[in-house]
């Protein structure tokens, strides 16, 4: 049984961090479950990426690391971007500070053949916190 390729979910998952969500959001299950959210569905992606949008122009991600192990995928990238916005809730009363931002992230995705059906995340929202808030 071969399971989805470790590189075209770390492609997709890229790809969504720079805002086209198409390419992860074909390879998921209709519930795929997000334990990050605790929802099942595409819709709360739909969601996080506006929160994307709105928050980070000019992005750019880099992928430090995609591994499988067994059904899981694990993806470590780095998000750059500049800060324009507070769309995420814990960026809220935040003014643009336009600074560019580093924001590391570690994703797990369990898959089957086809679909991903299952996430996991350890993202470094302090340093983002720190970057924004920090003196000019």
């Amino acid at each position: 049984m071969a399971l989805l390729d470790k590189d075209l979910v770390a492609s997709a998952h890229a790809a969504y961090l720079r805002g086209d969500g198409e390419p992860l959001l074909a390879l998921m299950d209709d519930d795929m479950y997000d334990n990050v959210s605790q929802q099942s569905g595409k819709a709360v992606w739909l969601v996080v990426l506006d929160w994307l949008e709105q928050s980070f122009a000019e992005t750019s991600v880099e992928v430090n690391l995609a591994a499988a192990d067994g059904d899981r995928v694990i993806t470590w990238l780095t998000l750059t971007g500049t800060h324009v916005g507070s769309g995420f809730p814990w960026l809220r009363g935040r003014p643009p500070s336009n600074r560019r931002i580093t924001w590391r992230q570690v994703h797990i995705f369990r898959v089957t053949e086809t679909q991903v059906v299952e996430h996991w995340a350890v993202r470094d929202d302090l340093r983002v916190l720190e970057a924004i808030d920090a003196p000019a």
